[in-house]
Order: C-alpha cells, then sequence, then structure tokens
C-alpha cells in the first residue's frame, strides 16, 4: 500500500514538472519574441516595462521555486522506491521540507492569491489587455492558478519534515529601479505604497505560518494516528495473551480431571 502511495505521488511529481517546464519552455519563447520587438512610439509603456522587468517578475522567480521543489520531491519518490532509505534520503527529506514551507508554500500562494485580488479589480495593474496579443490566457492559468492547485495537493498527500521555525523565518525580496515593475505603484501615493508593500509582508507572513500550522497540524494526527495503532497492537496481544493462558489453563484442568 505504502509502495502504491508513493509511486502514484512520484507520477503526480512528474506531470507537475512536465507541466512546470512546459510553461517556462513556451514563456520564456515568448519573452524572447518580445525582446526582439523594437522599441517605437507605438509600443505601451507596460510592454516596455514588461520587457525590461521580465527577468524581475516575482512570477518567473516562483515558478523556478515551485519546480525546483518538485524536482527534489521527485528525486526523494525515486529513492524511496528503489530502496534507497539512507543518510542522504533523510537530508533530501529534510531540505526538502524546509524549502516547501520557507520558498514554495508562502510563495506560491502570494503571488497566485495577489494577482487574482488585484486582477479582480483592475486588470490594468498587472495584466492589461495588450498582453493578450502575446500571452495565451493558458499560459496565465499555467503560472498564476495551477501552481495554487498543485501546491495544495501537495499539502494533503505529503507530510513534510518540518525545519526549525526560526531557520524558516524570512523575507529578503526587493527591486531597485527608477521605475515601478507594476503599474499599479504608479496610480498610488507613497503612503499607499508603503501601505501595499506592508500588506504583501503581512500576508506573505501569514502564509508562511498557516503552511507550518498544516504541517505541524499533520505531524500531530501522523503521531496520534501511531500512538492509537500502537495501543490496538497492544490490547490485540493482550487479548491474544488471555486466551492463550486461558487455553492451557483449560488443558492443565483436563488432565489434572484425566
Amino acid at each position: 500500500m505504502r509502495r502504491t502511495t508513493i509511486v502514484t505521488r512520484f507520477l503526480l511529481h512528474l506531470v507537475i514538472i512536465v507541466h512546470d517546464l512546459y510553461a517556462m519552455g513556451y514563456g520564456s519563447s515568448i519573452a524572447v519574441y518580445l525582446l526582439s520587438l523594437e522599441k517605437t512610439n507605438e509600443t505601451t509603456e507596460f510592454i516596455q516595462n514588461f520587457m525590461d522587468f521580465i527577468p524581475m517578475y516575482f512570477t518567473n522567480w516562483n515558478m523556478i521555486i515551485q519546480l525546483s521543489y518538485f524536482v527534489m520531491a521527485a528525486a526523494h519518490d525515486v529513492f524511496i522506491i528503489t530502496g534507497r532509505n539512507n543518510e542522504w534520503t533523510r537530508k533530501l527529506d529534510t531540505w526538502k521540507g524546509y524549502f516547501f514551507v520557507t520558498f514554495a508554500f508562502p510563495f506560491c500562494f502570494f503571488v497566485g492569491a495577489m494577482f487574482w485580488i488585484i486582477f479582480s479589480i483592475n486588470r490594468e495593474y498587472v495584466f492589461p489587455q495588450v498582453l493578450d496579443e502575446y500571452i495565451p490566457s493558458w499560459i496565465n492559468h499555467a503560472v498564476h492558478t495551477n501552481i495554487m492547485i498543485f501546491t495544495a495537493v501537495e499539502t494533503l498527500m505529503v507530510r513534510q519534515q518540518m525545519p526549525d521555525v526560526k531557520k524558516a523565518f524570512y523575507y529578503v525580496i526587493f527591486f531597485i529601479n527608477g521605475r515601478w515593475i507594476y503599474l499599479l505603484y504608479y496610480a498610488l501615493s507613497w503612503p499607499e505604497r508603503l501601505g501595499v508593500m506592508l500588506l504583501n509582508y503581512i500576508m506573505t507572513l501569514a502564509i508562511f505560518f498557516i503552511g507550518v500550522y498544516i504541517e505541524n497540524y499533520k505531524s500531530k494526527l501522523g503521531k496520534e494516528k501511531k500512538c492509537l495503532n500502537d495501543a490496538n497492537k497492544q490490547l490485540i496481544y493482550e487479548k491474544v495473551q488471555k486466551s492463550s493462558d486461558g487455553e492451557k489453563e483449560e488443558e492443565q484442568s483436563n488432565g489434572l480431571t484425566k
């Protein structure tokens, strides 16, 4: 049963890796095309920013983070399936858990949630209609929707090896440039910009601690289940022992009667 579960998990990880690689490859071809466009007066400001800031968009970094995690997860599955349950496998499990809780989980839901919240308010701030001419909608969903589905399934399926929360506590992301990456910031005053940045920070930390809580809760359930199984085994053992002792006493009694 356990082997079947691990094989199923490996196949799922493989599908996700193929999905991410294809989305990133297709997205890269679009980026190359946009970068090859000659900047003219007809080119919109967002397209110019998009071409200049392609390497800086958090969505792109997040895709690299998601792919890195699922490659580690698939490698760990292979080690378990092939029976290589050694020190390196356990270390990989620890690194994988650290990477998931610290980066993959919070970054994924931060990117997806923030994008769709702003998109629903005014899409021109994050994904203007002018981009529809160059970027198909499925790419948009691949990097902003599917990633959340995959990570949610991973959270439910896999109990991560939890790292020390103090070591996992982080937040070092900033960009320095003369222009804003997202048009949203042009529409805001400085107090509003600082408020949005603070909200982003709080939201990321909140998602991080939600991930930690989920993993701790799953670990607690696993320990309770193990204790319950051990108690049931002990109860069965005691019943079998009593039954065996009763049969011996009965045999001895019958022997004395004879």
